[in-house]
């Protein structure tokens, strides 16, 4: 802090540097027990004990199957075979689970006046993660650069105050790839998944069929009237002798395989080098290019006339997407820019002793591609007691917009499974996966059905809201709310078929295409928060204990039979429950402080890419933690650990099994008196 020949501070520079390095958990849950194979396939998963192997969850390349009947065969011709799955790669295989984050930052504020003050700022920052989003992704040396200049008055009480700023972001993704893809992408240099098939099934078929047939119970050929009873037969026979085909399903595999790249060896490595060092299709390999940018303009300005107060205020943004097709479509010539505005204004006023207070805003947003829409909203809280700030009802009735997000309208990202597509211009001609499957059943080409995808538009929502807070007796604290929301347009993705029937075969991929949802979507939930202050509630000094908590509970209405996967991605009941206390003495030492956090989460569908769909379960977790503030030297200690009984949980589908995180931190506070 620099002061002016007057005495007063001016000028203040403020520089922050972090660092951390850490081991993450390995996603090693390879089981698909909780995988949810309504939409995410065509066809429909195996289990664990199948002889010709599964789709595990962690396990990439391993979603490439083959079917008996797929490949012209028959239960009599190729009896044994049924669904065989490539031999695919784990993910600590193709990952680096060492995690590194560098920060820096610097800030220059300068007052012109008392209440008038200019900010710069610079942001840097780098790393090295594991990303899950709808797909895994590594994060290799991705960078990130922030820069901000904001020129706004200080607080004024209920003075005019206003604020302008205006700040850019870039970002470079580094080295970082798709380790789904990198698995694919080997196995393909390998063998192609077509030829792995067919030598897959020749193998079978010369070697093992013979094997199969000679089984003990096994039925001879099925003649008519009684090839219901062979195939009977037959069907349990095999289930009797799965463990027989297991072990020769897998010396099929070991001849199969023997060109596949074996993790740990140079020939894998100099091979997963390359693939990830080129670039996604421009190079054909798994490596994202992203130099994208944002500039973000903000304005605002609130005045008091005796009225009440006045905010009018407005926004504007650039999105400038680099990506050479890695993922956008933002290949070639095409270059995508994408440029939004909004506007606003609001109004307040306090009535009735200021003990009610209404609010009324209006907002117009517009996006490029996209026609202006309005949202109004009205707020009122009134304090029912003169003498208890805290005892408050309040309501409010809002509508608002979301606009497509960049890769709701241009996404372009081929996941293994399914290529993600951005839907600014709508699809035609695409094969809906529910017959689909009713083809890959029945093998009549009549069960096909082509579906058209309208261009995705902004979502629509209306939003009532409840509440209702109150401090009782200066010792129990709580606040409740409900809210119902009504959604027009609903932003999701649909799962369809891209490509045409051939051979009696699809030829073509999954196309998870972003869109709107036909029908209206309504979500409902509540909340309920409490604190209960122990003690002698006249004395401050004896509030050292508190237990509290609060519990939530969300709903995705969704009781119709609109096509879209609406990804809602939330448990229906969660609750916290806790118990901390502060300025403790123990053995005659005082500033001790502690807190026990319980939480429960209900198990809920995640819906993300086709390969990583699937139900987290219930779980649970106890957190502690244990500080001593030392006053004279500005120290505060802090032991603890996040889920301190290493209950190994997952919070999204695919992630890794998530336990104890113990932790041990200093915080120096220093003041004018220190001179720092």
């Amino acid at each position: 802090m620099f002061k002016n020949k007057y005495g007063k501070d001016k000028l203040a520079i403020k520089a922050n540097l972090f660092y951390q390095r850490a081991d993450d958990w390995e996603a090693d849950n390879y089981a698909e027990a909780y995988r949810d194979t309504s939409e995410s396939n065509a066809i429909q998963y195996v289990g664990v004990d199948n002889p010709g192997g599964y789709d595990a969850v962690n396990i990439y390349g391993d979603e490439v199957l083959g079917i008996a009947d797929e490949l012209g065969g028959d239960l009599i011709q190729r009896p044994g075979l049924g669904k065989y799955y490539r031999t695919g790669y784990e993910e600590k295989d193709l990952l680096d689970y060492g995690t590194q984050n560098f920060k820096a930052g610097l800030a220059v504020h300068y007052l012109f006046k008392d209440d008038l003050e200019l900010v710069a700022s610079s942001n840097y920052s780098n790393g090295t993660t594991v990303f899950q989003g709808v797909n895994r992704v590594s994060f290799k040396g991705i960078q990130f650069f922030q820069h901000k200049i904001e020129l706004h008055t200080k607080n004024r009480g209920n003075k005019d105050r206003f604020f302008i700023r205006a700040y850019m972001t870039h970002e470079d993704a580094g080295r970082s790839y798709d380790p789904v893809f990198t698995a694919l992408r080997l196995q393909n240099l390998a063998l192609n998944d077509l030829a792995w098939r067919q030598s897959y099934q020749n193998r079978w078929t010369n070697r093992y069929v013979s094997k199969v047939q000679s089984l003990e119970g096994y039925p001879p050929p099925p003649s008519f009237p009684d090839f219901r009873f062979s195939f009977n037969k037959q069907a349990e026979v095999l289930e009797a002798n799965k463990d027989q085909l297991a072990v020769w399903h897998q010396e099929v595999r070991e001849v199969i395989d023997e060109s596949r790249y074996v993790p740990g060896t140079s020939r894998f490595q100099a091979a997963f080098d390359s693939i990830t060092s080129l670039i996604i299709t421009k190079e054909g390999g798994t490596r994202f290019y992203d130099k994208s940018a944002l500039y973000h303009s903000h304005a605002e300005y609130t005045f008091t006339p005796d009225f009440g107060e006045i905010t009018i205020g407005g926004n504007a943004r650039l999105y400038t997407p680099i990506t050479q097709g890695s993922i956008f479509a933002d290949t070639g010539e095409t270059r995508i820019t994408n440029f939004e505005f909004g506007l606003y204004t609001g109004v307040k006023k306090r009535l009735i002793d200021e003990r009610l207070t209404l609010t009324g805003t209006l907002r117009l947003d517009k996006n490029q591609n996209f026609q202006p829409l309005l949202s109004p909203a009205v707020t009122g809280s009134f304090r029912l007691s003169k003498d208890n700030p805290n005892h408050i009802i309040r309501s409010s009735f809002s509508a608002a917009i979301r606009n497509p997000t960049l890769a709701d309208q241009y996404l372009y990202y081929d996941v293994g499974p399914a290529i993600l597509v951005g839907n600014i211009s709508g699809y035609e001609d695409l094969i809906s996966m529910e017959s689909l499957r009713k083809f890959l059943n029945s093998r009549n080409i009549n069960d096909i059905e082509y579906i058209d995808i309208p261009s995705i538009k902004p979502e629509k929502v209306r939003t009532f809201e409840i509440g209702y807070r109150n401090l009782i007796k200066n010792r129990l604290y709580i606040d409740a709310g409900y809210y119902f929301s009504r959604y027009e347009d609903f932003i999701g993705f649909q799962l369809a078929y891209f490509g045409t029937i051939q051979f009696n075969l699809p030829a073509g991929k999954v196309y998870r295409v972003s869109a709107n949802a036909q029908d209206v979507v309504t979500t409902q939930g509540a909340s309920f928060s409490f604190n209960y202050f122990l003690g002698d509630q006249k004395k401050s000094s004896s509030n050292k204990f508190v237990i509290g908590g609060n519990y939530s509970w969300n709903v995705l209405n969704t009781a119709t039979d609109d096509p879209i996967v609406p990804a809602f991605n939330t448990p229906e009941h969660k609750y916290n429950v806790n118990f901390s206390g502060r300025e403790l003495r123990f053995f005659g030492v005082e500033g001790f402080g502690f807190n026990v956090n319980y939480k429960w989460v209900q198990g809920f569908l995640f819906e993300g890419s086709p390969q990583f769909t699937g139900l987290v379960p219930d779980y649970d977790m106890l957190d502690f933690q244990v500080n001593r503030e030392f006053e004279k030297i500005h120290t505060t200690v802090k032991l603890g650990a996040s889920n301190i009984l290493n209950n190994k949980v997952f919070t999204v589908y695919g992630g890794p099994r998530i336990g104890r995180l113990a932790y041990i931190s200093l915080t120096f506070n220093f003041d004018e008196k220190n001179n720092f």
